[in-house]
């Protein structure tokens, strides 16, 4: 950079980075540790260093440090993390401590016995801490959504009927702003805008405009219960609160969250987030690379702010549960074999994205035709099917009215293997207008706007199929 090489300290550039080689996480992205340090040498920098931490618990502080100092190529050896200063008082022995504020090692005999674990654990911690929403809580797993450790936790999610989220993948095109619960509260607040209310006011008439309630429904509550706690109990303009709310909800976007709830996703997709419940889902994890590899567990677990559950599949290549076996911090505890039905190490998830629905079709019908009646029916979480007719792959609800096509592609995809589907649901209903229609074809579209559902399938692995979600 321009003036890095003068030697006059008043015409040399003043500049400052920030950085932490320990949460270095992106090696396949070419992301390295040396940058860090080359900058330190080409700047001849003075480096000072934050160790104090505000987030998490005084037991997942030091054992998160303990775990993260077997790394040899680090810059902070002699530096180790701490408790900020408020909170020193929090320090303790771990003699005195109860075993619940530990952080709980949990040895599960199999993948189906974790996801059991993990599910009426949560449930436990809903029941008995009212003031603890799913939102609260986090399962983080070395791979994605489509592998066997998160589908088994999904179906034990949905068996104890807790609601969840996950990341989607960015080519699913989940387009969120178009969902029609998102759609129409940001269009209320765009129409009532020059109109000003006490934030609880606003939060209940948004919420009475709902029928039922979902996952999009209750990640605006959440968001209109956020707008309540930073602001005090006066009138204020909505244009303000919209102002808030595009803010929150294009974040949402960048995590590419679906809905609200219990959030599932992987190391990766939690960097920069924080939860007050945290739970660490053994499978995939890897021997190469052991500090990279070391350093992703360490972000999992510094992303928990009270309570971290770790979790050994027996019988697995698990390269950390060794070091932290023995910790003074961590309370080992093992479980008994549990069953889900239906459950198999063969299933996947996959999204339909938008490159696999006709995205015009509800639109070739005119307004009065029955396809736009069973759309508006239609509730996200609902059950439906895909059903082959003359080599074309259609949605069907559950009375087996045509909802939706597949496109081309879509159908060629899915075609060959509608047996192996187990489940679809729904999981949001987007709105299309002709105005941003960019299909060919558009022409022979006959209504302004119309809706499309975003469809979850759970199904048994395609056999030439490698691309996972």
């Amino acid at each position: 950079m321009t003036g890095r090489l003068e030697q006059d300290s008043e015409t040399r550039i003043s500049i400052m980075a920030v950085g932490d080689d320990d949460q270095s996480i992106y090696g396949f992205r070419n992301a390295n540790i040396r940058f860090i340090k080359q900058f330190k040498q080409d700047y001849d920098a003075k480096t000072f260093y934050m160790v104090e931490n505000y987030r998490s618990s005084y037991p997942i502080i030091q054992a998160s440090a303990s775990f993260i100092a077997l790394n040899e190529n680090r810059m902070k050896k002699d530096q180790s993390c701490r408790i900020n200063q408020k909170r020193k008082a929090q320090k303790q022995m771990y003699e005195s401590m109860e075993r619940a504020a530990l952080i709980q090692l949990i040895h599960a005999p199999d993948i189906a016995s974790q996801a059991v674990f993990v599910a009426e654990t949560i449930k436990q911690i809903l029941n008995q801490n009212p003031a603890t929403k799913p939102g609260d809580i986090a399962i983080v797993s070395r791979q994605g959504i489509s592998y066997p450790s998160l589908v088994a936790v999904r179906m034990a999610l949905a068996k104890e009927n807790i609601d969840f989220c996950y990341s989607i993948k960015n080519s699913a095109g989940f387009p969120m702003f178009r969902v029609r619960e998102i759609q129409e509260f940001v269009s209320y607040l765009d129409r009532f805008k020059k109109k000003s209310l006490r934030p609880l006011d606003l939060k209940q008439e948004i919420l009475a405009r709902f029928d039922r309630e979902n996952t999009w429904t209750n990640q605006i509550e959440q968001i209109l219960e956020s707008w309540c706690q930073i602001n005090n109990d006066m009138e204020i303009s909505i244009a303000r609160a919209k102002d808030f709310v595009l803010e929150t909800l294009l974040e949402e976007r960048r995590e590419h969250k679906t809905g609200n709830g219990v959030f599932m996703g992987t190391v990766h997709s939690v960097k920069g987030m924080e939860f007050p419940i945290v739970f660490i889902l053994d499978g995939g994890w890897k021997h190469n690379d052991i500090e990279e590899e070391r350093r992703l567990f360490y972000v999992g677990m510094t992303r928990a702010k009270e309570r971290l559950f770790l979790c050994h599949v027996n019988n697995t290549s698990n390269p950390h549960i060794r070091s932290l076996k023995g910790n003074c911090f961590i309370h080992e505890k093992a479980i008994m074999t549990s069953g889900i039905k239906g459950f198999s190490d063969d299933l996947t998830v996959s999204t339909l994205g938008m490159a696999d629905i006709y995205l015009n079709y509800p639109g070739l019908f005119p307004d009065y035709h029955e396809i736009h009646r069973y759309l508006s029916n239609l509730e996200t979480g609902a059950k439906v099917r895909l059903m082959e007719q003359k080599d074309r792959v259609y949605i069907v609800n559950d009375t087996d009215q045509i909802i939706a096509s597949l496109s081309k592609k879509g159908s060629a995809r899915w075609l060959p293997h509608i047996q192996n589907i187990l489940n679809a649901r729904v999981l949001g209903i987007i709105r299309r207008s002709r105005q941003e229609n960019e299909e060919k074809g558009y022409k022979k579209v006959k209504i302004e706007s119309w809706e499309l559902p975003v469809v979850e399938i759970l199904h048994r692995k395609f056999i030439k199929d490698f691309h996972l979600s």
